[in-house]
């Protein structure tokens, strides 16, 4: 039983940090895309994030929700870590 813990353990922990690594993948591809209204390219060429088209259509309607009370936060923390970093 122990024996199928672990187990059971490590594969969950492998799948926790896949999924991270791909949220931070798509985090850090929507930052090059800042200036965009939509993501999939319809409007702009240009901001065609190259994303799932479920993907970029839900991120869609999250982001007016997310500009107005998440963000303001965000890029406030994300400015002071830059200024920290910045001192090293």
């Amino acid at each position: 039983m122990e024996r199928c813990r672990r187990v059971l353990r490590r594969e969950l922990r492998g799948k926790r940090f896949a999924l991270r690594e791909r949220t931070h993948s798509v985090e850090n591809q929507l930052g090059d895309f800042e200036d965009c209204d939509e993501l999939s390219g319809k409007t702009k060429k240009f901001c065609d994030a190259g994303l799932p088209p479920k993907l970029a259509q839900v991120l869609e309607a999250a982001a007016p929700v997310y500009r107005t009370h998440f963000w303001p936060d965000h890029d406030r923390a994300n400015r002071r870590w830059i200024m920290r970093v910045a001192r090293w």
